[in-house]
């Protein structure tokens, strides 16, 4: 699992790899009790989750909420998005995350330093990212954004979902989201073990 976790750093000289827990950060967040340590996304269920999705996708914003240092960003570029916006809440990594778009050129990927809920949702269709960033008291909040931005301009969404525990099922009841697939990736060297995913579509 290191090895293979460790090969998109070696391959594109970037800092990404490795797991930090909360209460090594400098976070000001009331929510900083909700968050959950970081983690990059596994690449090769992030491109098969995202493969599951419209080919044409270049019309689309990408949103990843706690992008971390910004590993999901940089593979995110691959699909051609309009824009790439990765949200944090620590100071810290955000400065990874725009250190390593910038090691690669990366002039497409904006970071958003701040709290997930409180961010607004783009205008335009949109592809939503999450990999279990934050617990439902956090999600619940997120989602209500999402919900009143769709109410005033109805679009097309994708919402993402990795390591889709008990919490991501808000999604459910959202009454214009339907599910278009639950799963497990059965195989990824890059990842430490085989997580659910969940992804939906308005």
């Amino acid at each position: 699992y290191r090895m293979f976790g460790k090969d998109f750093d070696r391959r594109w000289g970037v800092d990404t790899f490795g797991k930090i827990d909360l209460e090594d950060l400098a976070i000001e967040s009331e929510n900083h009790r909700f968050g959950v340590y970081y983690e990059p996304s596994p690449i090769l269920t992030f491109n098969r989750m995202l493969g599951c999705l419209p080919d044409d996708l270049e019309p689309f914003t990408f949103v990843d909420f706690g992008c971390g240092k910004g590993r999901a960003l940089l593979a995110a570029r691959h699909w051609r998005f309009k824009r790439i916006i990765g949200v944090e809440f620590s100071t810290e990594l955000c400065e990874v995350a725009l250190a390593n778009a910038e090691r690669l050129g990366a002039q497409e990927i904006e970071i958003v330093a701040g709290d997930a809920a409180k961010f607004t949702i783009p205008d335009g269709p949109c592809v939503l990212y999450f990999y279990n960033p934050f617990d439902a008291p956090v999600l619940d909040l997120v989602i209500s954004n999402i919900v009143r931005s769709y109410r005033a301009n109805p679009r097309k969404m994708y919402v993402v979902y990795l390591n889709a525990i008990e919490s991501s099922r808000l999604f459910d009841d959202v009454d214009f989201l339907t599910l278009r697939r639950r799963g497990k990736i059965l195989f990824d060297p890059g990842a430490e073990r085989r997580r659910p995913y969940a992804i939906w579509e308005s």
